[in-house]
């Protein structure tokens, strides 16, 4: 995908103009928080999951990386492990091949919180709306044109 000019980049990234992810062009905007969305296609799920969040913190600390054949956990240590390394890691979002959208990673009051099956929640999208369910807050936002826009 072609970059827009420099005055289009200001208008729709402003945000990101003077972080560490100026330049950049994240995939999704949630309630001012940019998300990078990141796919696979190899046979290899390790490498996948490794590639996703390597490809997808060089836009974004927040990610929605579709999911790999490996277990919650596996990824959750990985995680763990790279942010033990001094990465900057804020979400991790797994998107099923159903579409269901559940939460992986969340980085809360500057601890981690690593979400296990029985406290995380899914997220719904239907007819175009995208509820958001975490720790009993709800959060709907109206999907237009791979930009998620809060009501």
């Amino acid at each position: 995908m072609k970059r827009p000019p420099e005055f289009e980049y200001s208008k729709y990234y402003k945000s990101l103009i003077g972080t560490k992810y100026e330049g950049k062009c994240p995939n999704l905007n949630v309630d001012g928080e940019w998300y990078e969305h990141e796919g696979f296609i190899s046979n290899s799920p390790k490498n996948a999951f490794r590639n996703m969040i390597k490809d997808g913190l060089l836009q974004s600390n927040r990610l929605v990386i579709d999911k790999p054949n490996l277990t919650e956990r596996f990824m959750q240590r990985g995680l763990y492990n790279r942010i033990n390394n001094g990465e900057d890691i804020e979400e991790i979002w797994l998107r099923y091949q159903d579409g269901e959208i559940k939460l992986l990673f969340k980085k809360t009051d500057g601890q981690q919180l690593l979400l296990t099956p029985a406290v995380e929640e899914s997220v719904v999208i239907s007819y175009g709306i995208l509820i958001v369910k975490v720790w009993n807050y709800t959060m709907p936002c109206k999907f237009h044109a791979s930009i998620f826009q809060r009501y």
